[in-house]
C-alpha cells in the first residue's frame, strides 16, 4: 500500500496517487490535498526543511518568526518542528534580491525590504470583504505604507477614496475629478505616459502582431472523481497541449487556499503577478488598506515560489492616480488591457461562474476575432470562467493546425522596469513562419526578481 499525503517517503514510488516525495514528505499536487495551511496556525511549523535548526543564509530562508542566527534558523516564537506539508518548499532566495531592513536606513529614510518579510499572519480568504483592518498593524504592512508615504507625491495620496456600492464590488461612486486623475470606469482612461509619481500604464505590446495573454482571478481547483475539470491545473495542461504560456494575476486569498497550483504555474514557467488579497476596487480603499491588498498577496507568492512579482492589475480595472502612485512606490507596473480595438474577451460579464454552450460559443467567437495582423495588445480573460477558458485553448490550436494565423514579426513585449534588467510579459508572436510561438515569460535574468 502507497503512503498518503504527509507521510515520511524515500521516492515517489512511496506515495499514493499523484503525490511526489519532497524533502521527504509525500505531497504535491493531487486529489485530496488540503490547502497548505497558514503559515503561523497552531503553532507549529508549516515549511518544512526551514524551521528551528535549519541552514540559512538570511531570515527568509526560515519559516514563520524565525530569524538566520549563525547560519541557522531560530529566535521568536517559532515553532522548532514541522508539521507534513503537501506542498513543495520554496526553491533558494533569490541571489539577485535586496536585504535592505525594512525599517529605515541608516540615515532614517523608510526603505523598501524586496523580497517581502513575511507577516505574523495571513488575513482570511474570505473576498466578500475587503482585508480586516486589525491586519494593517503588521509591519508588512506599516513599513511599506511608510516607504509610499516618502516617496510617492502628497497630492495624490491625498485624493479621495470613492465610495462603495456594492461592498467588494465594481459599482463605485467616484469622489474626485475623473478626467484629470484618470479614473478607468471613465471613458476607460488609461495613462499612455509617465506622469509624476506614477508610470504609464501597460495594454499593448510595443510590436506588431505580439499578443500579450493574460488571465485574472487564479488560482482554482476543481477536483471531480480524479480529474481536474474547468481548474488551473486543466488550464496548464491545455495551454501545454497548445504549446502556448500565459500570465496569470493572481488573487491572494486563492493562492492561500490554493497554494499547490500557484507552485504548478510558477513550475510551468507563467508570469505570475498581483491581483490583490479580496478582490476589492482599489480606489474605495484607504492608502494603508491599498498597500496591505498589495503586500499581504506579495508575501504570500513569494513565500510559495521564491520570486517577487512586479506585474499589478487592478481588480475591475478600478484604478486611479493614487492607486498608480502607491503600485509605482511598492515597485510595481500597472498592467491594464487593450479597449481600442477591445481585446477584453468579456468571459466574465455573467454573474454566475458558468456558462451555457451558446455563451461559451461566443466568447471563442470573440477570441478567433484576433487572430489577424495587428497592432501588438495585451487581452484580458479570467480563469475561473467554468470551461470558457479551455474552449479558447482549443481554438488557438486548431487554428494552428490550420495555418490560419496572420502573419508578421515581433520582438517581444518588453515592458522596461526600472531596477528590473528586462521585464516581460508572457507573451504569444506570430511569427513568419506562420507558427504561434511562445516568448518567454520571465523577468528577466532573475526570473521574475527584483534586482538589486
Amino acid at each position: 500500500m502507497k503512503i498518503v499525503t504527509g507521510a515520511p517517503c524515500s521516492t515517489e514510488n512511496d506515495c499514493d496517487g499523484d503525490l511526489t516525495c519532497i524533502n521527504g514528505v509525500c505531497g504535491g499536487s493531487g486529489g485530496g490535498v488540503s490547502p497548505a495551511p497558514s503559515p503561523t496556525s497552531g503553532g507549529t511549523c508549516s515549511w518544512p526543511g526551514h524551521c528551528s535548526g535549519a541552514p540559512c543564509t538570511t531570515e527568509n530562508d526560515c519559516s514563520d518568526d524565525l530569524t538566520c542566527i549563525s547560519g541557522k534558523c531560530g529566535g521568536g516564537s517559532g515553532p522548532t518542528s514541522p508539521v507534513p506539508s503537501p506542498s513543495p518548499s520554496p526553491r533558494p532566495s533569490p541571489t539577485a534580491s535586496p536585504t535592505a531592513s525594512p525599517t529605515a536606513s541608516p540615515t532614517g529614510v523608510p526603505t523598501l525590504q524586496i523580497p517581502p518579510p513575511q507577516p505574523a499572519a495571513y488575513p482570511p480568504d474570505d473576498q466578500g470583504v475587503p482585508i480586516p483592518s486589525s491586519y494593517y498593524k503588521d509591519k508588512l504592512v506599516q513599513d511599506a505604507l511608510a516607504y509610499v508615504k516618502k516617496v510617492a507625491p502628497a497630492n495624490l495620496l491625498a485624493l479621495k477614496p470613492s465610495t462603495a456600492l456594492s461592498g467588494n464590488g465594481p459599482d463605485t461612486t467616484y469622489n474626485n475629478d475623473p478626467a484629470k486623475y484618470c479614473y478607468w470606469p471613465n471613458a476607460l482612461c488609461v495613462r499612455t505616459s509617465t506622469g509624476t509619481g506614477y508610470d504609464a500604464d501597460i495594454f499593448k505590446c510595443p510590436a506588431a502582431n505580439v499578443w500579450g495573454l493574460t488571465y485574472d482571478d487564479g488560482p482554482s481547483s476543481n477536483f471531480d472523481t480524479g480529474t481536474h475539470v474547468n481548474d488551473t491545473a486543466a488550464l496548464l495542461t491545455a495551454y501545454r497541449n497548445a504549446g502556448l504560456q500565459a500570465t496569470h494575476f493572481l488573487i491572494g486569498g486563492n493562492a492561500l487556499a490554493y497554494p499547490n497550483d500557484v507552485k504548478s504555474l510558477n513550475a510551468a514557467g507563467a508570469e505570475l503577478g498581483i491581483h490583490t488579497w479580496t478582490h476589492p476596487p482599489l480606489t474605495t480603499l484607504s492608502n494603508e488598506a491599498i498597500v496591505a491588498e498589495i503586500k499581504y498577496t506579495e508575501a504570500l507568492l513569494y513565500k510559495l515560489t521564491a520570486r517577487t512579482p512586479r506585474l499589478f492589475r487592478p481588480p475591475y480595472g478600478d484604478i486611479d492616480d493614487r492607486v498608480r502612485a502607491i503600485a509605482k512606490a511598492l515597485g510595481y507596473r500597472v498592467v491594464m488591457w487593450q479597449s481600442s480595438p477591445d481585446r477584453d474577451s468579456h468571459d466574465a460579464d455573467q454573474g454566475a461562474w458558468t456558462y451555457s454552450q451558446a455563451e461559451s460559443d461566443a466568447v471563442v467567437r470573440t477570441v478567433k476575432e484576433w487572430f489577424v495582423r495587428q497592432a501588438g495588445f495585451v487581452s484580458l480573460e479570467h480563469e475561473r470562467v467554468q470551461g470558457v477558458e479551455l474552449e479558447t485553448y482549443k481554438e488557438v490550436g486548431l487554428q494552428l493546425r490550420q495555418d490560419t494565423i496572420g502573419t508578421g514579426s515581433g520582438h517581444g513585449c518588453v515592458l522596461g522596469v526600472v531596477g528590473v534588467k528586462s521585464d516581460r510579459l508572457a507573451m504569444v508572436k506570430l511569427e513568419l513562419n506562420r507558427r504561434l510561438v511562445v516568448i518567454g515569460s520571465s523577468i528577466g535574468e532573475g526570473d521574475g526578481e527584483f534586482d538589486s
